[in-house]
């Protein structure tokens, strides 16, 4: 028997009676067989949908990944179907709205603008009827009518069309021989009479290259900005195959031959009586601490 008591000994009426009472509320109350069934089927059904909605999240988020840092491949596995709701449909179908319209408002405005320019076209000549030149050579050449004589007809007027051309540029070499002359009375003298014509001034040392050469080069860096390493270019397609440092070396030697000239210029300035000094800083970088050219 329940509440401490021994064996064979007899419990109390009172105490049966409780003891039966609890025991029958007990067993009122406790769940029956079919309702612990129907509990087990719901409860495995929501199982399910949670395991199939953690399923499609995790294939979202390998799809994600992908697009963030792996390559866009149809046979990488997980791949997520067409139909399949985004995690970030919500939040990026605002901006995905706001930059379609942005979009369409600029293709009509390059619409428009490409009209006006059409018109323009239209009402503009393709080519200027004259060119504006000076000091440029001018080759006049007549051409008359093939199969007529000029001497049977007259001259009643002429028509006049300016072609611009450009001859192209080009490199050569100039090949000076000095012979050494003798007098030829003087063949078995000891010391005959010996001619021979100076040499070409040169302009920098080695007199390898010519004036006209240096110039075109000094004016090809600082009047039109054309880098060294691009005149090279310039120059071996024309045939003419130089290091960068060789066209560097005539540079400096063109600017030491130039210095006295410099140096006057300074001077002449320096005497006059009233200077202007262009004084306008320029920021070589972003940090304030630096020093500014």
């Amino acid at each position: 028997m329940q509440n401490g008591l021994k064996h064979n000994e007899i419990m109390p009426k009172h105490l049966v009676v409780s003891e039966i009472i609890r025991t029958f509320h007990t067993i009122k109350t406790a769940p029956t067989y079919e309702e612990l069934l129907a509990e087990n089927i719901a409860m495995k059904a929501e199982a399910e949908a949670m395991m199939a909605n953690e399923m499609s999240l995790r294939m979202r988020i390998a799809y994600l990944e992908r697009m963030l840092y792996g390559r866009r491949s149809d046979r990488l596995a997980g791949k997520v179907p067409d139909n399949e709701p985004g995690l970030f449909d919500e939040l990026f179908k605002e901006a995905i709205d706001e930059k379609a319209a942005k979009i369409e408002a600029m293709a009509k405005e390059i619409e428009a603008e490409n009209r006006k320019r059409r018109a323009r076209a239209k009402r503009t000549p393709s080519r200027p009827s004259s060119y504006r030149y000076e000091g440029l050579d001018e080759r006049a050449t007549v051409k008359m009518p093939e199969g007529v004589a000029a001497g049977e007809c007259d001259i009643i007027g002429t028509e006049v069309s300016r072609i611009l051309h450009r001859e192209p540029a080009k490199v050569w070499i100039e090949i000076i021989e000095r012979p050494l002359l003798r007098m030829k009375g003087d063949k078995d003298l000891p010391n005959p009479r010996i001619y021979q014509t100076k040499a070409p001034h040169a302009v920098i040392d080695g007199n390898h290259v010519g004036a006209d050469m240096l110039a075109q080069i000094v004016i090809d860096k600082y009047r039109y900005h054309l880098p060294e390493y691009r005149q090279v270019r310039k120059y071996a397609d024309l045939g003419l195959k130089l290091p960068t440092s060789t066209l560097n070396g005539w540079g400096h030697a063109v600017a030491s031959r130039l210095e006295p000239i410099y140096e006057a210029l300074r001077d002449d300035i320096r005497k006059s009586d009233y200077l202007q000094i262009d004084e306008v800083p320029w920021r070589i970088a972003d940090s304030p601490d630096l020093h500014r050219c």
